[in-house]
């Protein structure tokens, strides 16, 4: 642990000062710099000090493509040498059947409460950074689309949309336009701004206190789906059979983003996603020994695999999250819940070891988190009851209570950042940081923000090094455990790797 916060430290040492420029180049220069001196001390990680969330998804997928588009996986996003380097690390073996588990809200300061000897430190290869907002909304859309934030634009769990989500752009007909354009002025204008979570594509549960919104959806609202999520899922390029295993398949945005050929619908528990994961590599091992007979010898076999994987499956549990939301990670309840996973995930492996249907195929499990958690208690707590700072916003701060992203009204952000700066609950724990300067520090990632992230980025974004969190003025305290932010506790995620392969069964456990 020593070791990685020293090379942690390093990596954003190094990006700070590689992102130094000169005073005129920022909007606020004396924000920009406090905050390069949280990643310089290691208050805070970096998203791109080291290998993320999206170079690990792009170098599965890599495995699960033919030729260039496998190259284009590992060398799309400026992000190569990370990738690669990932590549090389998960080692998949020619001819695997490989499943990505997402363990949401593990991480690694609760990991490290297992014994030594237990399933998931065992096969411990190394930590990985999330994306930022460390969201899971945020987390799960780079899984599923292999892009960072700043290109999908789903930065947290509250999204706000200033105005009906209807651009005459996006549409090559004019008689589409000119019906777009209709249906855009019969929008009710009240609801506007419109705050809503995109998972579930859902208005958001305060908004419905102050705005009659009837049950109507969020499409006839005026903020349709495919203007939401505008990214693609990666699962339909890739080049071998794929699968989502998950408690929620039937929402708009799971519709978008679990585009995959088979989808089984499980329950948050661990026990029902392995059972499904199980079950799913039996039938592909069976259709692929059936192919296999075909074939004259082994190694026509393997010449003929143009992929490095057989099939892919992605699997979702929703724990340790939600147990470390109402009782924190540092509970007992989250340190039971996590030995109850780790208990099934090597009951499960046990059984896929023994299990002589599987006998002749290489297994792949790679398991990470979202994010990581971190407690916030009552003291911790920014109420955003300041009239001077409220008068000046144009909607409720969103994306996520421990970073949120904040709308001006025309022409206040000056008067913003001054009355930011005169009080003293918000300017001694929270940094106040332009959209344009956050984009500068690559915080969303390498690329600048598309157009359709900007729609969601807001105009500011509150940064803390501590664990503090914005609330609004009546808005309860309703979780113990919270994240979003960029501390260690949120960023530093686990990557776990068991491998079974033809010729024995094994973990590939860390040195």
């Amino acid at each position: 642990e020593d070791e990685l916060r020293r090379v942690t430290q390093g990596f954003n040492v190094c990006y700070a000062k590689g992102e130094r420029a000169m005073e005129e180049e920022w909007d606020s220069f004396d924000n920009v710099q406090r905050v390069q001196e949280w990643f310089a001390n290691g208050s805070l990680v970096h998203p791109l000090s080291g290998p993320s969330t999206v170079e690990l998804v792009r170098a599965v997928y890599a495995s699960c493509s033919c030729g260039e588009k496998a190259k284009s996986f590992v060398s799309s996003g400026g992000r190569e040498f990370e990738t690669d380097l990932l590549v090389q690390e998960l080692g998949i073996a020619r001819g695997s059947h490989v499943a990505l588990l997402i363990l949401d809200g593990l991480g690694m300061n609760l990991l490290q409460t297992l014994p030594k000897k237990s399933f998931l430190r065992k096969n411990l290869r190394r930590t990985i950074n999330a994306v930022f907002p460390s969201s899971t909304a945020t987390a799960i859309t780079s899984i599923t689309t292999a892009t960072c934030p700043a290109e999908h634009g789903v930065l947290g769990w509250t999204l706000t949309a200033r105005s009906p989500l209807v651009s005459i752009d996006d549409f090559e007909h004019e008689t589409q336009r000119e019906s777009e354009e209709q249906q855009h002025h019969q929008y009710n204008q009240a609801n506007f701004p419109l705050r809503f979570n995109p998972l579930p594509f859902v208005p958001e549960r305060r908004q419905k206190e102050h705005v009659k919104l009837s049950g109507e959806t969020l499409d006839k609202l005026g903020v349709p789906a495919h203007q939401v999520f505008r990214t693609p899922c990666a699962w339909p390029e890739l080049d071998v059979h794929t699968a989502a295993m998950h408690e929620y398949l039937t929402s708009e945005y799971s519709v978008h983003h679990m585009n995959a050929r088979e989808k089984k619908h499980c329950n948050g528990g661990i026990e029902s996603v392995l059972s499904a994961l199980h079950e799913f590599w039996r039938a592909r091992v069976a259709s692929q020994n059936e192919t296999d007979l075909a074939s004259t010898s082994g190694q026509e076999q393997e010449q003929q695999r143009a992929t490095q994987a057989e099939s892919f499956a992605y699997v979702y549990c929703a724990e340790p999250d939600s147990t470390c939301h109402s009782y924190g990670f540092e509970s007992k309840l989250a340190r039971r819940a996590l030995a109850q996973i780790d208990e099934a995930l090597s009951a499960f492996w046990t059984r896929v070891e023994q299990d002589t249907a599987l006998a002749n195929s290489n297994l792949t499990l790679i398991i990470t988190a979202d994010h990581g958690h971190r407690t916030v208690s009552k003291n911790q707590v920014t109420r955003l009851q300041n009239s001077s700072v409220i008068d000046c916003l144009s909607a409720l701060p969103s994306t996520e209570p421990r970073n949120p992203c904040m709308f001006v009204k025309q022409s206040r952000a000056q008067e913003l950042e001054e009355s930011w700066r005169n009080d003293p609950s918000l300017s001694q724990h929270f940094c106040l940081l332009s959209i344009a300067d956050a984009e500068r520090l690559h915080l969303f990632g390498k690329q600048r923000l598309s157009q359709h992230a900007r729609r969601f980025a807001g105009d500011f974004i509150a940064l803390s090094a501590s664990g503090r969190i914005i609330l609004d003025r009546d808005q309860p305290l309703s979780m113990i455990g919270w994240h979003g932010g960029l501390t260690r506790a949120e960023m530093i995620v686990p990557l776990v790797v068991a491998a079974k392969n033809k010729t024995g069964n094994k973990h590939h456990a860390q040195s």
